[in-house]
């Protein structure tokens, strides 16, 4: 089996990364020593990974912001939000 070194791999942005979920893919990624770049509303609430790059886009629908916070060399991206609930009456 060929595994690859850090320098092969592409930088993966994850947005939703101080969420549980993004939070929890951007820890298992990072402790598989993928580069990461990580995509928060607030950069205070960005976990703290060793050598993750931290980027702040207001808004999914930021789309400039998006933009920036994913960067120019970008070989994979994650978005995760959360999955948003219908109320009982069906609205």
């Amino acid at each position: 089996m060929t595994t690859s070194t850090q320098a092969e791999r592409g930088v993966i942005a994850i947005t939703g990364a101080s969420g549980a979920v993004g939070g929890r893919v951007a820890r298992r990624l990072a402790k598989q020593g993928y580069p990461l770049r990580l995509v928060v509303r607030d950069e205070s609430r960005a976990p703290h990974l060793p050598d993750a790059a931290v980027a702040v886009a207001s808004d999914y629908t930021d789309h400039p912001a998006m933009g920036r916070g994913a960067g120019r060399r970008l070989d994979d991206a994650a978005r995760l939000c959360p999955r948003r609930r219908r109320s009982r009456a069906g609205t």
